[in-house]
């Protein structure tokens, strides 16, 4: 995982501002960021200037980010089990467990 430095952060727009530390190219998991708030903005930067700006949505499926909380899922039994959650409604910001379709806890 490559270290970032949060350059800005803008809790009414919602924007985090995130430099790589070291190279440009990184694996950051944009998933976890449309769960946690899928109208957030991110700014690519490149030797000090915004080379890209992306907009952030809810993603379809989301794997090992929430856990399931039904005590008789196949996740609670089979613990190398991925927890998978798919988006079933968009407009409520739902998302379902994959194997027993529990929704999961709200943002």
């Amino acid at each position: 995982v490559n270290p970032f430095i949060v350059k800005e952060y803008d809790l009414e727009q919602n924007k985090v501002r995130v430099q790589p530390e070291e190279t440009p190219e990184t694996d950051l998991d944009l998933n976890i960021l449309g769960y946690l708030d899928p109208r957030i903005t991110i700014n690519i930067i490149k030797n000090g200037e915004r080379i890209e700006k992306k907009h952030i949505e809810l993603p379809n499926e989301v794997v090992n980010i929430i856990k399931c909380k039904n005590p008789r899922c196949i996740t609670s039994i089979e613990q190398e089990l991925k927890h998978i959650f798919i988006l079933t409604d968009k407009e409520k910001e739902t998302y379902r467990c994959k194997y027993c379709e529990t929704s999961a806890p709200t943002n």
